[in-house]
């Protein structure tokens, strides 16, 4: 009689890398969605003060600060990495991310007024 192999697939883990590039790829879509809506389409403002000056940059200048300061911070928290256990400092990386995702909460609310109000001018 032949006993069946059971596999047990473990549980995906998320790489600590993979996180970080979402980190970082957040962070610079955030700067071009608020760029585009403060100085091509004028529907908001910014609301970190830290950025205020970042924002008033031309988008070329303004980007290059955006990605050296974010590379900054992820290189920041890689840094981190060898002092933390993997399980921690996925659990940062994830409040990092939920933390960003507020920005792109405000983006998409903007965009789909502003949509609304396209469509209500088109008709």
């Amino acid at each position: 009689m032949k006993f069946a192999r059971i596999y047990i697939q473990p549980k995906k883990i998320t790489s600590s890398n993979l996180l970080l590039s979402f980190i970082y790829t957040a962070m610079l879509g955030d700067y071009i969605l608020t760029y585009l809506g403060i100085h091509t389409f004028g529907v908001i403002e910014e609301a970190n003060p830290l950025m205020v000056s970042v924002i008033a940059l031309p988008f070329d200048r303004g980007l290059l600060i955006r990605v050296l300061t974010s590379l900054i911070l992820v290189l920041m928290l890689k840094y981190v990495e060898k002092g933390l256990e993997p399980k921690p400092y996925r659990f940062i990386l994830s409040i990092v991310l939920l933390i960003q995702a507020f920005p792109y909460a405000m983006h998409l609310m903007w965009i789909c007024r502003y949509q609304i109000c396209i469509n209500i001018l088109l008709q």
